[in-house]
């Protein structure tokens, strides 16, 4: 099955059952959240689809925001968790073990910014998988990352959701 074959079917799922919506965008943006299975999954693509399909059915905006921002906060929540239990084998886990060059430069990276690095790490894919781990490891101030965590969370969700949701409405009313 192809990405675009499984895309369809899970927007068509949300279509035929709606109220199925605000569930499926907060499972999906948790797991395109949290560490490693970011990198393997599709959820940026899945969440434009279903927000698509919240805008054809005029679903409330705020509801399917708070459940894309909840998911992917909860999800980077966990990547740092995550972290915080496996910093003294990071380097022996999976993309860092196969990738020797990648920890130093998650670590350069994180230092160079700060926690400006957790802010934008949601909005880059590679990142959004390891700084979140990487920042638990390194024992990144617990408050200060989940207030980044929460703030991008919601930047990220109301950027993923809005082109979906409004296109799709305004398309309709412009189609009609």
């Amino acid at each position: 099955m192809s990405l675009h074959d499984f895309t369809m079917m899970v927007a068509d799922f949300a279509h035929r059952h709606e109220h199925w919506l605000l569930l499926l965008l907060f499972m999906i943006a948790f797991l395109e959240s949290l560490a490693v299975i970011a990198m393997l999954f599709p959820g940026t693509i899945l969440i434009v689809a279903l927000s698509t399909v919240a805008g054809t059915i005029d679903y409330p905006f705020l509801p399917i925001w708070i459940a894309t921002a909840l998911g992917a906060f909860l999800g980077m929540w966990g990547s740092y968790d995550f972290g915080v239990l496996h910093k003294d084998e990071m380097n022996r886990l999976w993309p860092f073990s196969k990738k020797p060059t990648l920890l130093p430069r998650v670590q350069s990276f994180i230092h160079k910014w700060g926690l400006w690095a957790v802010f934008f790490c949601r909005f880059l894919a590679p990142f959004r998988a390891t700084i979140p781990m990487i920042s638990g490891a390194f024992m990144v101030s617990k408050w200060r990352y989940q207030l980044l965590n929460a703030l991008s969370a919601m930047a990220w969700s109301l950027l993923v959701l809005s082109p979906g949701t409004f296109g799709a409405h305004w398309l309709l009313k412009f189609i009609s």
